[in-house]
């Protein structure tokens, strides 16, 4: 950080960027639908081929619900721009 500052390169602080900031990013949100429904019952996939014809066969995810996740996106930056990331993101 001390040589960014010296050398006049700009740069978003670390308070101002957390790592961990699931509503900025509804696909992780998604990723996780997804993984409860195929690993639902205990299952477990031995390769990535039984991996892809179990995933094939998972019900249809409510596109209402993919939807209004990625509809919020621009509500949830503009939140976290205004309140700052550690108001609006759980750790």
């Amino acid at each position: 950080m001390e040589y960014l500052d010296e050398n006049g390169i700009n740069f978003v602080p670390q308070e101002k960027n957390p790592q961990n900031c699931p509503q900025a990013r509804p696909v992780e949100t998604f990723w996780s639908i997804l993984e409860q429904m195929v690993y639902s019952d205990g299952w477990e996939a031995k390769n990535i081929d039984q991996l892809k014809r179990r995933i094939k066969k998972v019900k249809e995810v409510d596109i209402k619900i993919v939807q209004t996740m990625f509809m919020d996106i621009p509500k949830q930056l503009r939140r976290i721009a205004d309140r700052g990331p550690y108001e609006t993101c759980s750790f």
